[in-house]
């Protein structure tokens, strides 16, 4: 029947979005979805958003007959044809929607069925009642809502697919209407009926269940191969000692010999020199109060700003965690502590405020104590070297002992005692237990004490020249604690600074100091007069250093008489550290400068664990990342060294896994930090997610990689505002940088088979065959009973399986994204710099043109097309030559998967075109010493068309077939795999 319908009328969006916010706002505010029912969702909800949208009245037939007893709340009609009916249901019972990782911007699918079998009786009815009128009436589109939650999806089935296979397009909350409003109004919007938007977003493919992951680390455990016994104590002294702390008891001689200032450059390649200070310059140049500064005029400010001018604030020493902070500040106060003209006292608060509901009073109780602990035997320290100073005296230094605390408290016992002065004149004893009680109060009153004792102190005692003494109170290791926790103890030191004589230094991480220095942020309130940078020295100074004063220690008999004489000494070590790190060009030393980036103590601790392992290594020392890397499993095993090892071969769940996608961002950042002109572009966010889509990959796994690759310190936010921040909106920084780590990762770690090995038993593999293939292998190559070493790992082959996984794994990566973005610069550099992800990866390069004679019909002629029984090939050259297959070789339980790959592959590299089944059957027979039939070949290749274990392994014009890029890339993961199992094991 034909009715007469308005035309369409053109609609601001802007408009529609908000009555559609002044719809949900009326509602919320009536709390009306407790008492709804459907008539009134409808009346409140529906009818209202369908209006602002551009329905108009006359456009709506509303309860129509469904034909089977039952009536659609709604049909929606574009001129002579229904466009969509809706289901409304009561507002006040929400939809179960599967809970997922949505962002508030981003459209949402959800699959049909698994919305059937996990949404609830209401949803799946509603689904049920509005598919069936869809097909008995042949309209394409319905909606389900209960006005808060919308649910497009197509009703109509297609021959191809049924409407339970396909896809729903959802608006979980109000929010998420308003958020993503512009597909909400393309989805409903009258001026869109009649339209293919929504119908191309909603035949998209169904979004399959992710793929079941197999992860050998569950049923393979790799454990640290056996030290030497013998050596390993003497190993550990000697590193101890040379790769130690160079500050504390008897270490004044190596403090002299081995500190370093800051501002000493290293002598890396330039990218990794500025990759390692990038953080750093970046802090300088955003606060320009911060200054590098040595030693010398650390003592020279602290000394005239405690003489001239009474310090208000802290003097703030910034810096990484591990930079060398704590030697710094011991070598700032060697002076003071040298000449006795000081009372100085650090306070090590290493282990404070690294987790927990924060409590800000005991916290600072905390640090309270431990100053009046550390704080008086400095001071009695000092006042030992006067002669004038009587033992007696000393002992008022101490703020527990009974004449101090009548003196700090005296004003609160003078009151009490004018107060009770009757009472203590007729009985003496009771004013002694009220002193004694009053006393033993304040004594519990830490914080107070504190504040009192520091003006006390300078007050009770001076020098020889009648002068008081300074205060140096140094709070170290702060910036190990959490932010919450160092602008907690900030405050508390502001406090001390400017109500007591004491000069507080005070040492913060950069990004704390640069989020503090924001607008609204916990330093603004400060004038900062004195703030000091630390960088982290190099390492390989550092090393150079250490050596040269191991080896000067032994020629002046420094060290104790055992480790002169008894091996492995101090000489063994030296000339070690020397091999593998002091060389010119050492990989090694790279790698662990990368590792450990601007933490000179974890640098320090990753040298030592070198040391350590090479007493496992069978290998010769020598200055290779390999040699480093294998020390360092050897001497800390795989999860110990976890945290600074990044899997960048891991993929989350999808179809297929993106395990190239990791690397490759890796790659592009690369690229980009070597750009310097395009930098500023290139390293945003944006950018790089909008290239990668654009590329293939879907957004959600782009924005989950970056997000691994920021937890995992491979990327880092360049603003240093933003580090550690953009977790907290569940965003990411606009901008990102590689890190040094991430440098060395791409650069040195994932060629190496010992990284490849111990990646590959974490990783989440999406084939549970060879996953359990690799594991089998793994365990088949123990050196002794137990479980195996990385090293077993590598040399019994199991790594070549990993590497075929992941040729596969890749190939079918890449037939997925779009071929011409390849041309592009930024793609041609990526893959150059991503290349290692896929060992000895397959190039789409053949050989030298070989001529094919081909006979037919009594000619002889050149033609790559054509093919039949009488086909004559040329043996294959030596460049070009395949390993043969054996007889047994099968993949994924089909042997006719690889047999047919070998002779594709073959014809590929001698240019012999297509080849049919009797083609394959012929080149087998022929080259591969395999007895094939052309009608098994050809029941084969029938049996295996769509079959998922040979997806896109060849492609088929007619009855020929050539080999894909994908194909190739596992045939040769599949040779390889089986080439080291068919030598003989000596």
């Amino acid at each position: 029947m034909k009715r007469h319908r308005p035309s369409k009328k053109s609609l601001d969006p802007a408009e529609a979005k908000k009555e559609v916010e002044e719809v949900f706002s009326t509602y919320r505010s009536s709390l009306a979805s407790a008492r709804d029912n459907e008539a009134t969702t409808r009346i409140t909800l529906v009818d209202r958003i369908l209006a602002a949208v551009g329905w108009q009245p006359e456009e709506i037939d509303r309860e129509v007959p469904s034909g089977v007893g039952t009536f659609l709340d709604y049909e929606l009609w574009d001129n002579e044809r229904p466009w969509m009916l809706i289901e409304s249901k009561r507002a006040g019972d929400p939809f179960k929607l599967e809970s997922s990782a949505r962002s508030s911007t981003t459209t949402e699918f959800h699959d049909i069925g698994r919305l059937l079998r996990s949404g609830g009786r209401d949803l799946k009815e509603a689904f049920t009642q509005a598919a069936e009128y869809c097909n008995n009436c042949g309209i394409p589109l319905a909606c389900i809502t209960n006005g808060v939650q919308w649910l497009f999806f197509r009703g109509l089935s297609s021959p191809d697919r049924p409407w339970h296979h396909g896809v729903a397009l959802t608006f979980a909350t109000m929010d998420e209407v308003i958020n993503r409003f512009d597909t909400f109004f393309m989805s409903i919007g009258r001026t869109s009926a009649g339209t293919q938007h929504l119908l191309q977003h909603l035949d998209r493919p169904s979004p399959a269940a992710p793929p079941t992951a197999f992860v050998p680390n569950e049923y393979l455990k790799t454990r640290k191969p056996d030290p030497n016994s013998q050596t390993t104590p003497h190993l550990r002294a000697v590193c101890d000692f040379l790769l130690g702390e160079i500050h504390g008891a008897n270490r004044q001689e190596m403090m002299r010999h081995c500190y370093i200032e800051p501002g000493v450059e290293a002598e890396f390649e330039k990218s990794v020199q500025r990759l390692l200070r990038d953080t750093a310059q970046t802090l300088e140049s955003t606060h320009d109060t911060i200054a590098h500064v040595d030693s010398r005029r650390f003592v020279e400010e602290v000394s005239i700003q405690e003489s001239l001018a009474k310090a208000q604030d802290p003097i703030v020493v910034v810096g990484h965690v591990g930079a060398g902070k704590t030697t710094f500040l011991h070598k700032s106060i060697a002076r003071f502590r040298e000449d006795h003209s000081a009372f100085c006292s650090i306070i090590n608060l290493e282990g404070h405020g690294h987790g927990g509901n924060l409590n800000a009073a005991e916290e600072e109780k905390r640090v309270a104590a431990q100053i009046l602990k550390e704080l008086p035997t400095a001071a009695r320290a000092v006042l030992a070297q006067r002669e004038d100073v009587s033992s007696a005296e000393r002992e008022q230094a101490d703020p527990f002992h009974g004449e101090t605390l009548k003196n700090l408290f005296q004003e609160e016992l003078a009151i009490e005692r004018r107060l009770g002065a009757k009472v203590w004149a007729s009985n003496p004893a009771a004013w002694d237990q009220k002193e004694y009680e009053i006393l033993a109060a304040s004594r519990q009153n830490v914080g107070e004490l504190l504040f009192r004792f520091l003006r006390y102190l300078q007050e009770r005692f001076q020098d020889a020249a009648q002068r008081k003494y300074p205060i140096l109170v140094m709070l170290d290791n702060l910036d190990q604690a959490t932010d919450e926790y160092q602008r907690c103890i900030y405050g508390f030191a502001q406090r001390l600074s400017r109500d007591t004589p004491a000069v507080i230094v005070i040492c913060l991480r950069e990004d704390t100091y640069a989020r503090g220095k924001e607008p609204g942020g916990f330093l603004t309130s400060s004038s900062l007069p004195f703030v000091f940078h630390v960088p982290a020295p190099p390492l390989d100074k550092m090393l150079r250093q250490r050596v040269e004063f191991g080896e000067y220690a032994l020629r002046q008999r420094l060290l104790p008489m055992p480790w002169m004489y008894q091996p492995p000494g101090v000489q063994e070590v030296c000339r070690l550290l020397r091999t593998v790190f002091l060389s010119s060009g050492s990989e090694a030393l790279e790698l662990l400068a990368c590792l450990c980036g601007n933490s000179i103590r974890q640098g320090l601790s990753l040298v030592r664990s070198v040391v350590h392992g090479s007493t496992a290594t069978r290998e010769q020392p020598h200055s290779g990342a390999a040699y480093a890397l294998e020390c360092l499993l050897s001497s800390l095993g795989q999860e110990e060294l976890k945290p600074l090892l990044f899997n960048c071969f891991d993929a989350d769940p999808a179809t297929p896994p993106y395990h190239a996608l990791r690397v490759r961002i890796l790659g592009y950042c690369s690229w980009a930090s070597a750009s310097v002109n395009e930098r500023p572009l290139l390293e945003a966010t944006d950018q790089i997610q909008g290239r990668f889509a654009e590329w293939g990959y879907p957004v959600a796994m782009v924005y989950s990689a970056i997000d691994a690759l920021l937890t995992g310190g491979m990327l880092k936010p360049f603003a240093e505002s933003e580090r550690g921040k953009f977790r907290k909106g569940d965003r990411l920084p606009r901008r990102i940088t590689l890190t040094a780590a991430g440098h060395a990762h791409i650069s040195r770690l994932l060629s190496l088979p010992a990284y490849r090995a111990a990646m590959a038993c974490i990783t989440r593999w999406y084939d549970e065959d060879m996953g359990k293939h690799f594991v089998k292998r793994s365990q088949r190559g123990v050196s002794s009973e137990g479980e195996p070493t990385v090293g077993d790992i590598v040399a019994s082959g199991a790594l070549e399986i990993f590497d075929a996984y992941l040729n596969q794994f890749v190939a079918r990566e890449d037939h997925q994204l779009a071929a011409p973005i390849k041309t592009h610069t930024w793609a041609i550099e990526t893959l150059s710099r991503a290349a290692r992800v896929v060992a000895n990866p397959i190039h789409d390069v053949s050989p030298g043109h070989v001529e094919v004679t081909v006979e037919q019909s009594g000619t002889t002629r050149a033609d790559a097309r054509q093919m039949n029984l009488a086909l004559n090939l040329d043996e294959p050259s030596e460049r070009s030559a395949l390993p043969r297959l054996g007889a047994g070789i099968d993949y994924k339980g089909s042997q006719y998967i690889p047999r047919i790959l070998w002779a594709l592959e073959w014809a590929h590299l001698h240019k012999a075109g297509r080849l049919s089944a009797v083609g394959i059957a012929k080149v087998l027979k022929t080259h591969c010493d395999l007895d094939e039939t052309p009608s098994g070949v050809s029941k084969a290749l029938s049996l295996l068309k769509g079959d998922s274990r040979a997806v896109d392994f060849w492609a088929m014009l007619g009855r020929s077939y050539e080999i894909t890029a994908a194909g190739r890339k596992v045939l040769h993961g599949i040779l390889a795999a089986h080439s080291r199992s068919s030598r003989p094991r000596t």
